[in-house]
C-alpha cells in the first residue's frame, strides 16, 4: 500500500499494475497472519471479493517482481503453492459466495526449509 491508500484503492491500483485488468471491490472474505517464527514480520493478509470490470490480461506486468500472469480454474488453485495457503478457503467462497468472511488465524508456510529459523 501507498502512503494515504485505502485498502479499496491499494487492491485496485495492485491489480492493475499486476494483472492489467481494472476491478471492482467486494466484501473481504478471507482474513489471516503471517507470522515469521523468528518475529522479524507480521503480514496481515485480507483477501477480498472482486470482480473484472475490463482490461486484458497483461504479459508485461507493470509490478517488475510478477513473473507471469494467469488465468487459472477453480479446480487448479489446490495445485497452486500459495503463500499463505489460502486455496482451500477461496474455494469454498467459488462454491457458495454467500458464506461469512473468515478468520483463518496465524498461517505460515517457510519457501523453504532455510525459512523454519
Amino acid at each position: 500500500m501507498d502512503w494515504g491508500e485505502s485498502l479499496e484503492q491499494a487492491l485496485i491500483r495492485e491489480v492493475a499494475e499486476e494483472t492489467g485488468l481494472q476491478c471492482s471491490v467486494g466484501r473481504p472474505i478471507i482474513l489471516s497472519d503471517t507470522i515469521a517464527p523468528d518475529n522479524t514480520r507480521h503480514v496481515v493478509n485480507i483477501v477480498f471479493r472482486c470482480e473484472a470490470i475490463s482490461g486484458v490480461i497483461t504479459q508485461n506486468p507493470a509490478d517488475t517482481r510478477v513473473e507471469t500472469v494467469d488465468l487459472v480454474a477453480p479446480e487448479q488453485l489446490a495445485s497452486l503453492d500459495m503463500r499463505p495457503p489460502i486455496a482451500e478457503p477461496i474455494r469454498a467462497f467459488i462454491d457458495d459466495p454467500n458464506i461469512p468472511t473468515v478468520y483463518l488465524g496465524m498461517l505460515y508456510r517457510p519457501e523453504s526449509e532455510h525459512d523454519l529459523t
